[in-house]
């Protein structure tokens, strides 16, 4: 099976004999595959792919550069990458090769919201440009942006999931992911603040609204909408943190501007790759996981699973936020966060868990940000049982009140 990878970055892998780097060191051959895959039923003419992406040679020699393209690409990811006998069209053969941005469009289509932003790990394609080709950078930058707000829009869904069934947690985790792929649109940042404020953390709603107003002057020179501004009146009048109903049902209601999606049922993600240190790693007595960028669990070692008493099946593709005793979950929620917008190399935090048989463990928990390409991808986290140190600490300080 031949896998192009084109959200966040580019990766290719392919059968033992593919000679996978020569694709990736050549962006218009790489990018000619995206294409065709991209493509209505994965077909293009080649009549298209020739004034496409030769867009200044004469005929001749246009669709001579695509037949060199098209022969490298066999040569190179084997004769059957495309369906033969098609003509004057080009068609990818679907049996044999699978694209994240296809896969991300198909759950997206199901109705699986939460699967399909596990795939999306950022812009289609991010480094690639070619200059002799005006017209594609038009249709890739198109197709950036349409995949960037069907993300954002399973994130507002998510959210909006999240709060009716009255975990705020959630809600402000997903309306965050919202923010982060669409940081210019003011009402998704609104509902972050709505959010915080609804969590109990009228400090950093505040501070989120003060942020929002300097982006606005400094970027567009303007300052935040009346709707925004009349919210955040609201909140700093405040004498209670308790929700108005008014509040809820904003929060309940679509966006206006973002596409609605329908309502379905979500699922998770595949556990990730295996790694050369795999073992090293699945034996270790620390507790060792991974999540891509969406907070979504994507590896567990041995440790992890025995701690919560879990199988790694009923861990993987799950919101790390799930495991973490409730009222913690804010504050977990709102450090990811701020890890993945501000970009923050490393953080540490000492919080509870609570496992499969009601247990409660405290873990003392480092996590490295993992960057590709200048973005966020995920994160790296190993977290120690700390149970019993809080435990004797608690007694030290009776003690020492005692004397």
């Amino acid at each position: 099976m031949i896998r192009l990878s084109t959200l966040g970055r580019a990766a290719l892998t392919g059968p033992q004999a593919a000679d996978v780097h020569a694709v990736l060191a050549q962006p218009k051959r790489l990018a000619l595959l995206a294409y065709i895959a991209l493509s209505p039923s994965q077909c293009a003419t080649r009549e298209r792919l020739a004034s496409l992406f030769w867009e200044e040679a004469d005929d001749k020699n246009a669709r001579g550069a695509l037949r060199k393209a098209l022969h490298f690409l066999r040569e190179r990811l084997g004769a059957d990458v495309f369906v033969a006998d098609q003509g004057s069209d080009v068609k990818v053969n679907s049996s044999v090769f699978w694209c994240d941005a296809i896969a991300f469009r198909q759950e997206m289509d199901a109705g699986n919201y939460e699967t399909a932003l596990g795939i999306y790990q950022g812009d289609l394609l991010p480094e690639c440009w070619l200059e002799d080709a005006p017209e594609f950078e038009r249709w890739i930058e198109r197709q950036r942006e349409d995949l960037r707000d069907s993300a954002s829009a399973a994130a507002l869904k998510l959210s909006e999931a999240e709060f009716r069934n009255d975990n705020i947690a959630g809600a402000m985790f997903w309306a965050g992911r919202a923010e982060v792929l669409s940081p210019h649109n003011e009402q998704i940042t609104a509902r972050v603040i709505s959010l915080l404020n609804a969590a109990g953390d009228r400090s950093s709603a505040l501070q989120k609204y003060a942020a929002l107003s300097a982006r606005l002057r400094k970027d567009f020179d303007c300052e935040p909408s009346p709707e925004t501004s009349e919210l955040i009146h609201a909140i700093r009048g405040q004498t209670s943190s308790t929700m108005t109903e008014r509040e809820a049902k904003k929060l309940r209601t679509p966006i206006a501007g973002v596409r609605v999606l329908p309502e379905s049922p979500t699922g998770g993600i595949g556990p990730a790759s295996s790694d050369p240190l795999q073992r090293l790693v699945e034996d270790a007595v620390d507790v060792i996981f991974t999540t891509d960028a969406g907070g979504h669990c994507t590896y567990v070692n041995k440790a992890g699973c025995a701690l919560l008493g879990l199988r790694k099946s009923e861990i993987v593709g799950r919101l790390f936020v799930d495991f973490v005793r409730a009222d913690f979950r804010i504050e977990a929620v709102g450090l990811y966060l701020r890890q993945v917008q501000q970009g923050i190399a490393e953080t540490y935090l000492e919080f509870p868990v609570v496992s499969a048989r009601g247990e409660t463990v405290w873990l003392g928990q480092n996590v490295r940000l993992r960057v590709e390409g200048g973005k966020p991808t995920g994160t790296e986290a190993i977290a120690r049982d700390i149970t019993a140190v809080r435990r004797l600490l608690r007694t030290a300080d009776r003690l020492s009140l005692v004397e």
